[in-house]
C-alpha cells in the first residue's frame, strides 16, 4: 500500500494520470487501496473442491484471468505505459501471480505498450511452469528494477543482465510529518534502513547517502516537537 501511494504521488507530481488495477483480480482499485493481493477465496463446497484439486484450480484461474484481461484491454488502450510494481509478485505462489503477469505481458504485446516492473520481489522456489511464465513476463519489460538485492540476483539470472534495486520502503518526511500525533512519547528513535547500491549503479551511492543524511536532518529539525530525539541508520544489505 505504501509503494502504491508513493508511486501515485510521484507520477502525479510529474503530471501523469494513473489508473490503478489489482493484479490479483485485474480490476480497478481506489487510490488508497493496495493494488496487490490475491482475490477473495471461493466460499463453500466449490472452494473446498478447488482446494482439493490444485491443478484444476490453476487451470480455471488461468482461463478466468484471460477473460478478465480481455475485458480490461479497452481501458488500457489509451495508456502510454503499463507498470507492475511492489510485493512478491514474481513468486510462484501456486502460480497465482505468474498467471496474472502472463496476461499482463500478453496485453502489453497486443497493445504495443511499454511494460515496467518496479519493486517486485521473489520469494520461495519456482515451479518449471512458474519460472517460464515469469521469464516471459520479464522478457516483455522495457524496465526492470527489483525490490531487493536477492531478488535482483534471481531476476538477473533469468534476463541475462544486471538488475537495479528499486526498494520496498516509502519513507519520506511528508508521510511522517502529516501524521501529527503519530509519534509516541516513548518512541524517540527513528531507524532508516539504507543499502549499498550494486554495480553498475554504484556511482550513485554518494548522492543516495547525501539524500539519506538530508532526510534525517530534516526529520530531526521538524519532528523534535513530537519527541523524536535520535535517528539511527542501519543496513540489511
Amino acid at each position: 500500500r505504501g509503494i502504491h501511494e508513493g508511486v501515485l504521488r510521484f507520477f502525479g507530481e510529474c503530471g501523469w494520470r494513473v489508473d490503478s488495477y489489482a493484479i490479483g483480480s485485474l480490476t480497478p482499485v481506489s487510490a488508497g487501496a493496495a493494488a496487490g493481493g490475491p482475490a477473495p477465496a471461493l466460499p463453500g463446497r466449490m472452494g473446498a473442491a478447488l482446494r482439493a484439486a490444485p491443478r484444476l484450480r490453476r487451470a480455471l484461474r488461468g482461463i478466468r484471468q484471460r477473460v478478465r484481461m480481455t475485458a480490461l484491454l479497452p481501458r488500457l488502450r489509451p495508456a502510454q505505459a503499463i507498470m507492475v510494481g511492489g510485493g512478491e509478485l514474481l513468486s510462484d505462489n501456486g502460480l497465482h501471480f505468474p498467471q496474472s503477469l502472463a496476461e499482463i505481458g500478453e496485453a502489453s504485446r497486443q497493445l504495443d505498450k511499454p511494460l515496467l516492473c518496479l519493486g517486485c520481489g521473489v520469494e520461495g522456489t519456482w515451479s518449471a511452469q512458474g519460472e517460464e511464465m515469469v521469464r516471459k513476463f520479464l522478457a516483455r519489460c522495457s524496465l526492470i528494477a527489483a525490490r531487493d538485492r536477492d531478488s535482483a540476483g534471481r531476476i538477473a539470472a533469468l534476463v541475462g543482465k544486471p538488475v537495479p534495486v528499486f526498494g520496498d520502503f516509502c519513507l519520506n518526511e511528508g508521510l511522517l510529518l502529516k501524521q501529527r500525533g503519530g509519534w509516541s512519547r516513548r518512541r524517540r528513535t527513528l531507524a532508516i534502513n539504507v543499502q549499498r547500491i550494486p554495480e553498475p549503479w554504484s556511482t550513485a551511492q554518494d548522492g543516495y547517502e547525501d539524500a539519506v543524511v538530508s532526510l534525517a536532518q530534516k526529520l530531526m529539525h521538524f519532528a523534535v516537537w513530537e519527541g523524536l530525539k535520535t535517528v539511527r541508520i542501519f543496513t540489511t544489505g
